[in-house]
Parts: C-alpha cells; structure tokens; sequence
C-alpha cells in the first residue's frame, strides 16, 4: 500500500533526524542548521552504538537502538546546556545561524518543494508497486543485510552478513546505510523494501537537497538569489544522486556523498570563525563528520579530501578579509606545503595494506579519451546515464564566472581535478588510472557522482549570473528599466526554469551522428522503470508462488534454490530461508560444502557424503522458480554457468528421493525425503 510507504518515509524521517539534532544543539549549532546537519551525526551514533552493542554480546530491537541514540544525545544537549547557562558564554550566537531566518525557512521550501516534483515525477511513477525493488545485484546484499539485522537483533558494521540470521559470522562492511534502513524496517515487520524505499524517499525529497541549501548558504552567504537558484539543482543531474540507484545500487555511496557537503559546511565555518572555541566545537563536529562519511562508504572520504586540500589552498592563497590573492613567497610556500603533504598522505594511503583489496578492482575503459571527454563534459558519466548538454552548459558559465571572481575558483579546480578522474577511468588503462582513481574501485559512476557533487554549486553560481543577465537584457530592451525589478527578475527565472525543465525532463530523443540524445532525468527514468518491474528476474507471479510455499511449510525451513531465477531475493523480500541469497556460487556454508550441494545434490539417495550434509545442515526442500524448458525465462545470468548448477537445476518429479509439494507453471518446490 502506497499509504505505508508514506508512513515509512514519516518514521524514516523520525529516525534519520532525531538523534543527530540533539547531538547537533549539544554543539550549539543553530536550530534550523541542527535539523539539516542532524542525519550526519545521527549515521554516527547509531552505527558505533551498532558495533558497542555487537561487541558486548547484546542484541536488541531497532526501536531500543533509535531510542538509545536519542537518549545519548539528548543527555549530551542537557549537559552542554547547563554548561553554557551557568559559564561564560551563555549568550553566544549559535554555530551555523542564519541572518533571516524567514528567507532561509523560504528559500528550504523551494528546494524541498523543487526535489518533491523531480522525484514524484522520476522515482515513484518508475516503481511497480510500493513493494518494487531493485533487480540489481547488489540491491540483494543490500536488503539481505537489512533484514539479517533486524532478525538478529545486531546492527554492527563489522559483522555485515546476509546470513546472520543462520549464525553466520560476518565481516566488516560500510554499512550506515543498512543500519538506518534497518531502524525503519523494524516498524514495519522487518520489510526492508519499504524500508529501503522509504529511506531513498527521505535521501531525495529532504536529506540531499537541505544539504545542498546549507552549502551554498554557506558559500554565497551575500547571495541570496544563487542559493534560490539552487533549488534547481539537487536532483537535476544523472550522476548524483540517481547514478547510485540505477548502478549497483550503490547505496553506501548515496549515503557517504550526501554527507560530504555537510563536513564542508562545518570546515569552512571553522575557517571563517574569529572565536576559538566555535572553531574547537566545529573542528569537533568536522571530525564526527569526516567518520560518519567514512562509516558510510570510504571513498566518500578520498571525495571529502579533495575538496577540502583545494579549499584549503584557496584559503593560504586568499586571506578572509581580501578580495584578491596575496601570493607572497611565505604562503606561496604554505600553498606548496600544503599540496606536498597532501600527496604524501595519497601515496602513504595508496601503499597501505589494508586499501589493497580495493586497489585490485578495475572497470575496463568504456571508449577512448576523445568520446571520453566529450561525454564527461556532458555530464554522461555511464550507459546508464543521459545526456545534460544545457546542464553542462549552466556549468561552463558558472566556471567562467569563477574566473571573474576567484575566491570562488577552488570550486572549478575540484570539479575540474574530478572531471579528469571520469576521463581517465573511461578512457584510458594503465598505472596512472589505479592511482588516481583507485579509490573509488576505477568506476566511473563513482567518480562522476564527485564530479556532479563538485558542479553543483557552480551551477546555482552560474545561472544566477544567466538569469542576472537575462533580466538586464530584457528590461534594456524593453525599457522598463525603472520598472520594479523583483517582479522582473521572477519572471525572467520562471521563465529559464520552464526552458529547463524542457530540456530535462520532457521525453523525446534527437539522434546526431553516433549519438542519441535523450533528456539526463527521463533516461534516468526509464533505468528506473526497468529495473524496479516486477516482470524482471523475480516476478510478480514467482513471488506469489513463493508464498504459496512459504504457507506450505515450517517457518524457517531451509530451501535450496539456484539464485540465478530470481530466487536470491526470496530471502530480502518473503523472509524465505533460501540457501543462495546472491546470485553467486557460494551460499551460507563454506565453499566446498556449497560446491557439493550445488552439483551434486540431486544424488544424495546414494551418495552418503551429500545425504550427511543435507543432515546437518537441516536442508529440506528445493525451490525452483524456471524449470526447463520455460517459455518466458526470467533469469539473472550475472556470474552464471550451467555446469555450475547441474545437481539442482535437474530434479524433477522422478528424481529419487524428492517429492513434489507445489507446481504452477515452470515454478516447482520439492521437499527432501528423510533417508
């Protein structure tokens, strides 16, 4: 029901922000500033509170989880507030406050308001249904893992397993997503797809886009109309944020980026604080900030790092009471120093043992360097992805513009530095590219999301100066220069953002010479669509049979399948205990036992090694989901091979030893008779 979804996004937002907003005030951050900061911290707290609890043995609910977080948080505020009402600084302005809070409160609704119609009209109108998920690979680790901790009772980013529930130890895994996810979950009978749907809702229509309102707040403080401006933008490009959820998905990531402007805010704060004890408090919630983006996804840090070593030289270079550079030789030194230490710590990380089994990924180039670049200027970081020739254009302006007001030029030297990372993850192989790009995996969608990240201020930056342009231009011809300017200057910008919005969002495709250009969002769209069907993998009709099933049999009894007809999901969605939970060759057990079930399972009547596995491990029943031969297959073929899965993908009605309880179609479920 579409209803429940909407209660999940109102309980997700509950979760997501309330904790973090006391641990925000106990900073003395201001109110408004503590909402939309809040999600940083709160990703913190209840991921470490997830590893505390697991290391000491104690499993509990998620409610417990959410409502010990908050009470920690709220002791925090109280202790911080008694500190200041009876010390020295009781009348202090708040961190991060706002000159007009009525603008700001103005200007946050347009930037919710803008991000609710994108994602009404490019998200929810692609789902299938408020229970559609995505078909993608590792969608299901994703909601496994989700449900595996809400079962388990442990939400521990060191012991991340879709098989917990089964007594399986886990390892460590970037799991801040998971954990916020599984706090939702918990409230709606441990569903993580309306969990993860609702949270992806939250992420969208608020989280983001307060984010970006509080950077540029931040950046053009003296600005009001560029922070109007970027209202339009959160959700305006492919490749962040919808480039994570049309690839992977990679909601570990989603969750990281999303937070890094949010460590920016509170940097660049610090550097402009005159007050030693503001730039402790903010260098202390920078520094919770910087472990929250590294406990949601690390390269979310190489990404923060970047951009704080170029904000940094743009600091040594531009002192913050002057307009213009003062390079003399001491700063020119510290610039120097700076960029030294920087690469230093780079090589120092790169080197390190425990980056390597990251380091050893890598994505094959896509094209070379010329369609590269071209494509990356256009802001189609991957297949995935459109097409934004009017976006890239708003940002070419918004550059230039940069280069007229160069306190603003770090902002182009970052996405230009990102940019260059797309162009040689897509175009090039070779040492250069893994040790550049090595951090993020050598994947282009992730360093492309960096160089979305990195544009979108430029973009507000640069069509505010079309839009300033524009109105000047018209009242000039028009002659109505005395006129009022502010009903002027609103339907100049009413009228570029319809002209936008045509170029963005209205389908239609043009075809120019080997390219075919489709608007960025509705490409977007159609991902979307086809990934969140229920017609592909597993289908609407196999999970009523798995149902059907599930009503057939104990709770809880183990099922074999072969992950590749879809039946990987079964465990994420119908809590069906299905020993392939990925569409992989490895399952809960170990490798060989897993190899031995897998080709030779079908032969346990007479062969005793397989029947004392069936045995211990508690197998009962086999499910099949596309029988051979099937007329309309819905399969995943992602690290399939036939020879792979030859003793289970043969049973049939006359296999000994295995009785047909339920049969629709090429759908089958046998039970193992007891030996």
């Amino acid at each position: 029901m579409w209803s429940t979804l909407a209660l999940a996004v109102i309980v997700g937002m509950v979760m997501v922000y309330v904790p973090g907003y006391f641990f925000a005030r106990a900073l003395s951050i201001d109110r408004l500033a503590s909402t939309i900061i809040s999600p940083l911290f709160t990703c913190f707290v209840v991921v470490v509170l997830g590893v505390v609890l697991q290391k000491a043995g104690i499993s509990t609910s998620g409610l417990v989880l959410f409502l010990l977080a908050t009470a920690i948080c709220l002791c925090f505020a109280c202790i911080s507030r008694l500190l200041r009402r009876y010390g020295d600084h009781k009348d202090a302005t708040p961190l991060l406050s706002f000159e007009d809070n009525r603008e700001a409160l103005k200007h946050l609704g347009l930037y919710i308001g803008a991000a609710t119609f994108v994602t009404l009209l490019i998200f929810v109108t692609a789902l299938d249904g408020p229970s559609a998920f995505s078909h993608h690979d590792d969608s299901t680790l994703h909601l496994s893992a989700v449900r595996a901790f809400v079962q388990t009772g442990t939400f521990s980013t060191l012991n991340v397993s879709a098989y917990l529930d089964q007594g399986v130890t886990g390892s460590y895994y970037p799991a801040g997503w998971h954990v916020m996810a599984a706090l939702i979950a918990s409230f709606f009978g441990a569903d993580p797809v309306v969990a993860s749907n609702a949270l992806t809702l939250v992420f969208l229509i608020v989280l983001f886009p307060s984010v970006l309102f509080l950077l540029l707040n931040t950046l053009f403080r003296d600005s009001p109309r560029v922070r109007a401006c970027g209202a339009l933008f959160s959700l305006a490009f492919s490749g962040f944020p919808w480039g994570f959820l049309v690839w992977g998905q990679l909601l570990p990531n989603l969750v990281s980026y999303s937070f890094v402007p949010l460590v920016m805010v509170l940097v660049i704060e610090a550097y402009r604080s005159q007050v030693t004890r503001d730039r402790l408090r903010l260098a202390l919630a920078a520094f919770v900030g910087l472990l929250s983006v590294a406990l949601a996804q690390p390269n979310g840090a190489f990404t923060l790092g970047i951009w704080f070593v170029v904000f940094t030289l743009s600091c040594i270079a531009y002192p913050s009471d002057s307009e213009r550079a003062q390079l003399d030789p001491r700063r020119i030194a510290g610039m120097i120093s700076c960029f030294v230490v920087a690469w230093l710590v780079w090589i120092a990380v790169y080197r390190s043992s425990f980056m390597q089994g990251v380091l050893v990924v890598n994505w094959s180039a896509l094209a070379g360097l010329p369609k590269a670049t071209a494509r990356a200027l256009l802001f189609k970081f991957g297949p995935r992805e459109g097409l934004h020739p009017v976006l890239a254009t708003i940002v070419l302006v918004g550059v230039i513009r940069t280069f007229n007001n160069r306190r603003y030029l770090w902002l182009t030297i970052a996405y230009a530095f990102a940019l260059l990372l797309v162009i040689l993850d897509k175009g090039t192989e070779g040492p250069l590219k893994s040790f550049l790009t090595g951090f993020w995996y050598t994947d282009y969608y992730r360093t492309g999301a960096m160089a979305t990240l990195f544009a979108l201020p430029i973009a507000a930056y640069g069509f505010e100066w079309i839009v300033s342009y524009c109105e000047s231009w018209y009242a000039h011809h028009s002659g109505r220069e005395d006129k009022t300017q502010g009903v002027l200057g609103s339907r100049v910008f009413a009228a570029l953002v319809v002209a936008l919005a045509l170029c963005e969002l209205v389908p239609y495709k043009i075809s120019f010479l080997d390219l075919v250009y489709r608007p960025g969002l509705w490409q977007i769209h159609s991902t979307m669509k086809y990934f969140y069907s229920w017609e592909k993998k597993l289908t609407r009709e196999e999970d009523l049979f798995v149902r059907r099933a599930l009503q057939q049999i104990p709770k809880g009894s183990l099922i074999v399948n072969v992950p590749r007809d879809g039946s990987c999901n079964c465990y994420a969605v119908e809590d069906a205990n299905v020993f392939f939970r990925r569409a992989n060759i490895t399952g809960m057990a170990d490798e060989e036992t897993c190899e031995i079930v897998r080709l030779r399972l079908r032969d346990y009547v007479e062969d005793k090694e397989v029947h004392d596995i069936i045995k211990e491990l508690g197998i009962k029943y086999v499910l099949l989901l596309d029988c051979e031969p099937s007329e309309n297959p819905t399969t995943i073929e992602i690290r399939y091979k036939p020879e792979d899965w030859y003793g289970i993908e043969t049973i049939d009605e006359n296999t000994p030893g295995f009785t047909l309880v339920l049969s629709e179609g090429d759908m089958r479920l046998y039970a193992v008779d007891e030996a």
